[in-house]
C-alpha cells in the first residue's frame, strides 16, 4: 500500500463519472461529493500484497501524522495513480472501509472508490503537511527485512529452478543475512553448486525482475505453488500470498518484499551450505553492502551527541542501612562513568578506577605466577567454529555478541577457556607435562538482560581472573584443593566474606540448558562433592545453577539492598576434554583425556571493586586508594615547595595529589576525606623550615610530624602488606 498523506486548509471533491462498471456491487451506497476542513487527506492506492492486516497499519499511520499535524479530521481519499500494481477493487474497498471504522475519535470522510473524481484543496505549507508512506504487509516491516526476504525468495526459485525438482525452504532472516533451511532434496549440494547458483542469482537481481504478490484462497495459493506446502504454511491462515518473481516458480509467503529485484541494492552472496540430515541443508546467504556509506551525522545530531557525552547520569536508591550502592560511590568519588553515548552496560573507568583495577590485577598476576601458573593472551572474538566445539554456540548463543564478518559468524568472546584449550593442542603432552595451568586476565563479553544492568555488578564487557587447569584423574583433588587454598588466601588479603554454593544441573533441562549425559553430570557432581567434604567446605546445594558443562562451586555475597549475586566459581568439566580431543601419553603409554578445572581467582575484577566499595562505603584499603596520598599547602609560599613533595611521592610509587587552592587548610582536609584520600600531607612555612611534613590519616584525628623520607618508609610497607 501507498500513501500520500497531506494536511489541508480544505479540501472539495465530486464523482464524474464510474471508472468500473462494478462499482454499485463492490461498494454500494457511496457518498458521491463533499468537503472537509483542517483535514489530513489520505490519498491511498492498495497494492496486490496488501491484505486485511493492512488496515491496522494504515489506521497506525494516520494516527501516527493526525497527531502530529495536529488534527481531528480524516479524509480517506482512494487514488489509484500512486501504484503499477494495484490490488484487487474488492480488497481495496474492504480495507478502506475497515480503517475507516477503526478511526475512532477522528471526523473520517471516504471519498467515493471507482469513480473519476475532480477535487480542489489547499495544502498547507509546513514540513509536515506533505508526507508519502509505504505500508508493507507481513509479520515484519522494515526495509532491510523486505529486502532479505526477497533475496531468500530469489535463491530459492532460482535453485529450483537449476535442480528441476521441487523442494521445501524455510527462511530465518535478521541483521541483512539469512539462513534458508532446504528440505526433501534429491539432488546434492556442493560448493560448486552454489558459486553456480550466485551467479545466476544475482544475474536475476540486475536484470530487475518485477516481483507480483497476490492474496489467494489458501487451497487456491497452495495448488499454485506446486502443491507441497500445506505442512508448512500455518493453518490459521485462510488467505495465504503468493510470491512471483519474473518467471521464477511462485512460492507462499506472509512476509514484506520490494516491488523488484533491483531495489534489493547489492549484490547477494551464498557464504556457504551445512548438510543436516538426507536431502536437508542449511544455506547461508547474505546481502553485500559494498562500499555503502553511513550519512555523515547533522550539526544537531553532534551537538546532541556532545551534550550527552558531558552529562553523566548515574542513580541509584539507597540500601540496606542507608548505605551507598557502588552505583553512588562510583560518581561521587570519580572512580566510573556509564553514558549513553557509549551505551549501558559498559562503564568508563577514571584514572581513579582504572587504579583499583590495576592493584587488583597486578595482586593477582603475582600470586598466580608464585603457584606455577602460566599466564596467556588470547582474542576477544573468533569464528562460531570455536564455539561450537565447546558447545557455547548451541547452548549459550543467546547470552553472547555475535557478529557478521564477510558473510561468515563470529562472537566475542564470552569466555576464555576454547582459546586455551586450542594452545594445550598445540603440541603433544605426557603426564609429566600435567597439570598444566593457564591463567588470564580476560576481557570477556556477555550480553545481559538491559534491566540488570547496573554499576560495576552486571556488565555487558568486564574483566576477569581467569584460568583452567588440565590435569590427570589422580591430580583432580589435589588442583582442587590449590585452588581453594588460592581462594583462600584472596579472600583474607581483601577482607571479602563469602559463602558456597554447590551448583548442580537439573535434569529436567537435558538437552536444552545442559549437555545431556546424565551418567556425566551424576559421576561428576559426586565426585565435586567428595572433594568438598573432604575439605571440609560447608556449601549449600542448588539445582539448576550449574554451567551448562559441568558442576560448579559458587563463591556468594549479597550487596547492600541484599541481592545475592556470584563473586567467584570453580568448575570440573567432564565435556570439554572429549569435545577437543585435549589428551596426554600416561606411563602406561596410552592416549587418555585431561580432566578439566574452570576457576576464577579474584573474579570478575569490576565486581570485586563494587563489593569492595560498597563493604567500604569507598574506605579502601592504603594499597588499593586510587589517591593514597594528598599534599596541602598552607599558603602560596609554600606551593612550589608542596609540587616537589608530590613529584618525591610519585616517583616513589605513592599514588599522590596536590590541593594548592586558596582555600583554608581546614576546608582542604574536609574534601581530602570526603574524597577518601588516605593520608592527608600539609606542608606550611614552618615544616618547609624544618625539613618535615605533617601527616595524618583518612580514619584519625592524630597528626604526626616527620621527614618525607619517613613517609615514604612508612607507606611503602603498608602498601606491601597490602593491610
Amino acid at each position: 500500500m501507498k500513501t500520500l498523506n497531506l494536511h489541508c486548509d480544505y479540501i472539495n471533491f465530486k464523482a464524474l463519472k464510474k471508472a468500473l462498471k462494478s462499482v454499485d456491487e463492490i461498494a454500494p451506497n457511496q457518498k458521491l461529493e463533499g468537503e472537509a476542513k483542517d483535514c489530513l487527506v489520505v490519498l491511498t492506492a492498495v497494492e496486490k500484497s496488501d491484505t486485511k492486516e493492512s488496515a491496522g497499519k494504515l489506521v497506525e499511520n494516520i494516527k501516527d501524522i493526525a497527531k502530529k499535524v495536529g488534527t481531528s479530521n480524516i479524509v480517506l481519499y482512494p487514488y489509484a495513480h500512486l501504484s503499477s500494481n494495484l490490488g484487487k477493487p474488492e480488497t481495496a474497498v474492504s480495507i478502506l472501509n475497515e480503517a475507516a471504522k477503526k478511526l475512532k475519535g477522528f471526523n473520517v470522510t471516504q471519498a467515493p472508490f471507482g469513480y473519476y473524481k475532480q477535487f480542489e484543496m489547499k495544502v498547507k505549507g509546513h514540513p509536515l503537511s506533505e508526507l508519502s508512506r509505504e505500508i508493507i504487509s507481513g509479520t515484519e516491516g522494515s526495509p532491510m527485512d523486505a529486502k532479505m526476504e526477497t533475496s531468500c525468495h530469489l535463491v530459492y526459485e532460482t535453485a529450483r529452478k537449476m535442480l528441476g525438482e521441487e523442494f521445501i525452504s524455510i527462511s530465518e532472516t535478521g541483521d541483512g543475512k539469512a539462513t534458508l533451511n532446504w528440505k526433501n532434496i534429491k539432488k546434492d549440494i556442493d560448493d560448486k553448486f552454489l558459486s553456480k547458483l550466485e551467479k545466476e542469482v544475482n544475474k536475476n537481481l540486475e536484470a530487475d525482475l518485477s516481483i507480483t504478490i497476490e492474496s489467494l484462497e489458501r487451497k487456491k495459493a497452495l495448488k499454485k505453488c506446486g502443491g507441497f506446502y500445506d505442512d508448512v504454511v500455518p493453518k490459521k491462515f485462510d488467505e495465504v500470498r503468493v510470491v512471483s518473481i519474473g518467471n521464477l516458480p511462485p512460492e507462499p509467503c506472509i512476509k514484506p518484499h520490494v516491488s523488484s529485484t533491483k531495489e534489493i541494492g547489492s549484490k547477494i552472496k551464498i557464504n556457504g551450505f551445512e548438510k543436516v540430515g538426507e536431502g536437508s541443508y542449511k544455506i547461508k546467504i547474505s546481502i553485500d553492502k559494498g562500499n555503502e556509506e553511513e550519512p555523515e551525522l547533522t550539526e544537531k545530531e553532534r551537538l546532541q551527541m556532545w551534550k550527552k557525552m558531558s552529562k553523566v547520569k548515574m542513580q541509584a536508591p539507597r540500601g540496606n542501612n542507608d548505605m551507598k550502592s557502588n552505583v553512588e560511590l562510583g560518581r561521587d568519588l570519580d572512580l566510573y562513568i556509564v553514558n549513553d553515548v557509549v551505551g549501558k552496560g559498559l562503564p568508563l573507568l577514571t584514572p581513579k578506577g582504572a587504579a583499583i583495577k590495576r592493584e587488583i590485577e597486578r595482586f593477582i598476576v603475582d600470586e598466580e605466577l608464585k603457584r606455577g601458573y602460566e599466564h596467556t593472551s588470547t582474542p576477544i572474538i573468533a569464528k562460531s567454529d570455536l564455539y561450537k566445539i565447546s558447545g557455547h554456540w548451541q547452548h549459550y548463543k543467546d547470552d553472547m555478541f555475535t557478529l557478521d564478518v564477510g558473510g561468515k559468524d563470529y562472537a566475542l568472546r564470552p569466555m576464555t577457556c576454547p582459546f586455551q584449550f586450542v594452545l594445550y593442542k598445540r603440541k603433544p603432552r605426557t603426564y609429566k607435562d600435567l597439570p598444566k595451568k593457564y591463567a588470564e586476565i580476560a576481557t570477556l563479553f556477555r550480553k545481559e538482560q538491559s534491566g540488570e544492568l547496573r554499576g560495576l555488578t552486571r556488565m555487558w564487557q568486564f574483566t576477569l581472573a581467569d584460568a583452567h587447569i588440565l590435569c590427570t584423574p589422580d591430580q583432580l583433588e589435589e588442583e582442587f584443593k590449590g585452588v581453594m587454598d588460592l581462594i583462600k588466601y584472596v579472600m583474607d588479603t581483601f577482607g571479602i566474606e563469602v559463602w558456597y554454593r554447590f551448583s548442580k544441573w537439573d535434569s529436567k533441562e537435558a538437552g536444552k540448558k545442559y549437555i545431556d549425559n546424565p551418567k556425566a553430570w551424576e559421576a561428576t557432581e559426586a565426585s565435586m562433592k567428595k572433594i568438598l567434604d573432604k575439605l571440609g567446605i560447608k556449601y549449600k546445594e542448588a539445582i539448576g545453577e550449574a554451567t551448562f558443562y559441568g558442576p560448579k562451586l559458587d563463591l556468594q555475597y549479597k550487596d547492600v539492598y541484599g541481592k545475592e549475586d556470584t563473586l567467584i566459581t570453580l568448575q570440573i568439566d567432564f565435556a570439554a576434554s572429549e569435545k577437543f580431543n585435549l589428551t596426554y601419553k600416561d606411563k602406561d603409554g596410552k592416549e587418555k583425556h585431561t580432566m578439566i578445572i574452570h576457576r576464577s581467582s579474584t573474579g570478575a575484577t569490576e565486581r570485586v571493586i563494587s563489593y569492595l566499595l560498597e563493604k567500604t562505603q569507598g574506605n579502601l584499603p592504603l594499597w588499593l586508594s586510587p589517591v593514597q596520598a594528598r599534599v596541602m599547602s598552607m599558603n602560596e609560599n609554600v606551593e612550589d615547595h608542596a609540587e616537589e613533595i608530590k613529584q618525591r611521592l610519585i616517583s616513589e610509587g605513592i599514588r599522590t595529589e596536590i590541593d594548592n587552592t586558596r582555600e583554608s587548610i581546614g576546608k582542604k582536609a574536609r574534601n581530602a576525606i570526603v574524597d577518601k584520600v588516605f593520608y592527608l600531607v600539609t606542608v606550611g612555612e614552618k615544616e618547609k623550615a624544618d625539613g618535615k611534613i605533617a601527616v595524618r590519616a583518612r580514619d584519625s584525628k592524630e597528626i604526626t610530624i616527620m621527614t618525607v623520607d619517613e613517609f615514604i618508609e612508612k607507606a611503602k610497607k603498608e602498601i606491601a602488606e597490602r593491610k
